[in-house]
């Protein structure tokens, strides 16, 4: 029999009390009848010593229970040397976890996590279960235990270090809750493969790296973390102390005063030990040409502190794409690229009558007046007549189409083409002149327009602010349409409106369509059943109408969902490019990916210019460039990961260490596996019933004994 608790088994001392107090007792002599007491003088009874024990059934009883007591609090348990034998070979799994992210491409650093990593291997050159990881963002094979236990110890080392240096640093950020969680479901699924579920073996984790405080942690918090499983941190030193670093805002450029040059806008930011405080921006075509001295901009950063600034001056001139940060003496985030700077153009197509004195009751005008080109975003307008056929068959690729008169057959059938072909079409409708054309473009000839009938003016009742073309309209600032007055709209009548390709995303107060949006081919269409001019509707006098049509420009933009700036390892959504195909992009070593339909990209691996081509003509340039995150290089304490509930334990310093810690490891295994039996046996519930038993016939014995003493 052994004990968890044996220092319990000390109060079974206490049977001594029961013994003494049987010993030791008060007992009076016995009475004798006597005629007179008046004569004799009072005495108080004298104390006599038993030299011999009575009542002995009544002490077993009591010493007993006592001792059965102590024994329930020592947790007794019955185990042979078979159920508590430790498999030595199988009692520690370990696993080496390598960082690979771009912090790492600091000076020595991967020098370092070579030498670091033959230390460990070569301490578990004879174990049977080690794991071999690389971890950035997220957890990369290396050398599996399945991999590692057929291999002699010589090759067991040679293999895996082979492994490390054929591998370099990636630009990717640093995940240690990642890497943590994953290796230990790695862990254990290789357990269970071979069949060492139940065994209570300890797993050894070491982490080779530079433990920046820019590292996501945060997934660790609320796990519940293995007992028999423990972190050591293996913190690398790069050779320089302190980092300064380069990061590009999503909204990259600035236009200047001159209204010709744009700067790039840049967040710069210093480590709390940084050792400098003075810098240089500058353009530099690539590595080995250096930078433009003409385009320099100095910049004053102290330790610890970050600024936001405009970066030096592009214009025509200057060719590079590639912004340098010098003064800093780690260099692998001192890059940023930008995009080239490209203003959006957009062509607008006007059909309408070429009368000076009557510009189509204000459409014309009205329109006009809202299509202004701005600073990144030019907008070229061509007036066409219902009758230029051949001037329409000339005309460039053309985001939208104004069609504010009635069309002649052919020049109908053109827009009607250009439409299905990906370009917009927006028709207000004046009048019932416009049923021919509408018929058309539809097409159905079966289409007929009748004006509405209305008592003082119509308004917009029912608006759908989740279709695309009131969308930015949703806030709840921006959504009252109540004080927009039409005096004149049409009926369409004649269409299947439970056609899904129509839509009719705003009706007015008589349940009449006002929107409607109708999809031909690749393109739509835009029916408004009233018009602007100010004789039919007050739209084009309130805030929503400027807007409402940019929304419609912007259906025909290709690039609205492609970005100019990304983070490697940033995958770009398929609803980026829905409309163009087919689709290569181009990345900055020179290889070219091929784009299923349908898919996105995620290719990103590197920083650099990515170029997007499609369609034969259309083509994007997008720039990458590396987290901000890992520019934080400032040292994370090993504290922050046992807060978070990790057990951690520092790097082994000799032979005599290692010894120690193996046997206090097969300690806690033999206490582990203890009280597992003692729990499943739990004999202390049996010694509580028979001590309950021994009181209960105690209680009994003793009454017995006083009455029969009384009588």
């Amino acid at each position: 029999m052994s004990f968890l608790s044996p220092l319990f088994l000390l109060g079974a001392a206490a049977i001594l009390g029961p013994i003494v107090f049987h010993l030791i007792r008060r007992v009076t002599r016995e009475k004798v009848p006597f005629s007179s007491l008046m004569f004799l003088q009072p005495t108080p009874p004298r104390l006599t010593r038993k030299s011999r024990l009575e009542h002995i059934l009544l002490l077993l009883l009591r010493c007993l229970a006592l001792i059965l007591l102590a024994m329930a609090f020592a947790r007794p348990y019955f185990a042979n040397d078979q159920q508590m034998e430790l498999d030595a070979d199988e009692q520690v799994h370990h696993c080496l976890l390598v960082d690979m992210s771009a912090s790492m491409r600091r000076e020595g650093a991967w020098e370092q996590v070579l030498t670091t990593s033959e230390k460990w291997l070569n301490q578990w050159k004879d174990q049977s279960i080690v794991h071999v990881f690389f971890f950035d963002e997220s957890l990369v094979d290396g050398i599996r235990a399945d991999q590692w236990a057929p291999l002699s110890p010589e090759n067991r080392i040679a293999t895996s270090l082979n492994l490390i240096r054929s591998q370099s640093p990636s630009w990717r950020t640093t995940a240690i809750d990642t890497a943590l969680l994953e290796a230990i479901h790695q862990m254990e699924e290789a357990s269970r493969e071979q069949d060492q579920e139940t065994q209570q073996a300890s797993w050894e984790l070491v982490v080779i790296s530079d433990l920046q405080v820019g590292a996501s942690y945060e997934g660790l918090r609320g796990q519940d973390w293995p007992k028999h499983a423990y972190v050591v941190f293996e913190p690398i030193s790069p050779q320089y102390i302190g980092n300064a670093s380069l990061q590009v805002l999503q909204s990259p450029w600035h236009l200047n005063a001159d209204g010709e040059s744009f700067s790039p806008r840049l967040r710069l930011a210093t480590s709390g030990d940084a050792e400098q405080d003075q810098y240089e921006l500058s353009w530099s075509v690539s590595a080995d040409a250096g930078t433009d001295p003409s385009t320099s901009l100095p910049i004053y950063l102290p330790p610890g502190k970050a600024r936001i600034v405009d970066g030096p001056s592009m214009n025509s001139s200057i060719q590079s794409h590639r912004l340098l940060l010098s003064g800093d003496k780690d260099s692998f985030d001192n890059v940023a690229w930008l995009a080239p700077f490209k203003p959006r153009r957009s062509e607008i197509g006007i059909i309408t009558q070429k009368d000076l004195n009557r510009p189509q009751e204000g459409l014309d005008l009205y329109a006009q007046g809202a299509f202004q080109s701005i600073p990144g975003h030019e907008i070229t307008l061509q007036i066409y007549g219902p009758d230029e056929a051949s001037r329409m068959e000339q005309a460039p690729p053309t985001d939208l189409w104004l069609i504010h008169t009635p069309l002649s057959e052919k020049v109908a059938d053109q827009c009607l083409e250009r439409c299905q072909k990906g370009e917009r079409l927006l028709i207000p409708i004046m009048g019932t002149e416009m049923q021919s054309t509408l018929q058309r473009l539809w097409p159905d000839p079966s289409l007929t327009l009748s004006e509405a009938t209305l008592q003082d003016y119509a308004l917009l009742a029912s608006i759908d602010f989740q279709h695309p073309l009131f969308a930015p309209f949703a806030d709840p600032r921006y959504n009252d349409f109540s004080k927009i007055h039409f005096w004149k709209h049409h009926l369409v009548i004649g269409p299947d409106w439970e056609d899904p390709a129509h839509s009719v995303p705003a009706l007015f107060d008589n349940r009449q369509p006002a929107w409607i949006v109708k999809t031909q081919g690749r393109g739509k269409m835009f029916v408004l059943t009233s018009s602007w001019a100010p004789k039919d509707s007050q739209l084009a006098l309130s805030t929503k109408f400027v807007p409402l049509l940019h929304t419609i420009l912007e259906e025909g933009n290709t690039t609205r969902g492609l970005e100019t700036q990304y983070t490697v390892g940033d995958k770009i959504d398929s609803n980026a490019w829905k409309d163009l195909e087919p689709l290569s992009i181009t990345r900055p070593d020179g290889v070219t990916d091929t784009v299923p339909e349908g898919q996105g990209y995620g290719q990103t691996h590197e920083p650099g210019l990515y170029t997007v081509k499609a369609n034969g003509s259309f083509e994007w340039t997008f720039a990458v460039n590396m987290s901000s995150r890992e520019g934080r290089t400032q040292p994370l304490p090993v504290e922050t990961f046992e807060g978070l509930g990790i057990l951690t334990k520092r790097p082994e310093q000799g032979s005599a260490d290692r010894v120690e810690e193996e046997a206090s490891r097969e300690a806690s295994t033999r206490l582990l596996k203890a009280r597992e039996i003692e729990g499943q046996q739990q004999y202390w519930k049996w010694a509580l019933c028979a001590v309950l038993l021994l009181l209960a016939g105690e209680t009994y014995l003793s009454g017995r004994t006083l009455r029969r003493q009384i009588g």
